[in-house]
């Protein structure tokens, strides 16, 4: 016979970021297992929570970084350099802006940091971040993308998964030319949701 189950969610910053899931064996369930399993979610996500504090801060700042790029806030090299270090980022000759808005895929329903984190370790050379509801994508390589590469590979299955279209830059050589192209990006994704067309 099929085990009862009582789940329960574990959110931070009201998301959903997991389960839990007791399941009824040696006794049946009583209202002290549902204020337990109640408890034991927020002892998690707590516990979650201060284990995640210095990632999740210097995700948040990177996105702040990004979004102020974007912005046109930042124009020096100098302040381009602290962050860099801050971040440990060593850019190398070939940079490209990509553009996905999560909201319209099958994703949607998927916390946009779960995505922004998948495509970060599925898509090499690449640091992600959000800004406006979209995950803007850096990527850096020594090679130029050329049509057919495995990076391409990667992303046009993720796109085809996910029912959902992406923007990508020209090729360009200084981070300071981001917002530039993060407007190329953000056409070439509308041009494409236009012509249902597999290109970028």
């Amino acid at each position: 016979f099929k085990l009862r189950r009582m789940v329960g969610n574990i959110i931070i910053d009201k998301k959903i970021v997991g389960y839990l899931t007791l399941v009824e064996s040696e006794r049946e369930f009583n209202e002290n297992d549902i204020e337990l399993a109640s408890l034991l979610c927020d002892v998690i996500a707590l516990k979650l929570q201060k284990s995640n504090f210095n990632k999740n801060n210097k995700i948040f700042l990177f996105d702040s970084f990004i979004g102020s790029l974007l912005d046109g806030e930042i124009k020096d090299n100098s302040t381009i350099e602290k962050y860099m270090k801050y971040f440990e980022l060593q850019l190398k000759e070939n940079l490209y802006v990509i553009t996905i808005n999560s909201s319209e895929a099958d994703t949607a329903n998927t916390p946009i940091y779960y995505i922004r984190d998948m495509l970060e370790n599925m898509l090499e050379d690449s640091k992600c971040a959000i800004y406006n509801n979209t995950i803007v994508i850096l990527v850096s390589r020594g090679e130029k993308i050329c049509k057919g590469s495995q990076y391409l590979e990667n992303l046009t299955h993720f796109l085809k998964k996910s029912k959902t279209y992406a923007g990508i830059s020209r090729c360009f050589h200084s981070i300071l030319e981001m917002e530039k192209h993060y407007r190329q990006c953000l056409r070439a994704e509308y041009l494409g949701k236009r012509t249902d067309s597999e290109n970028f």
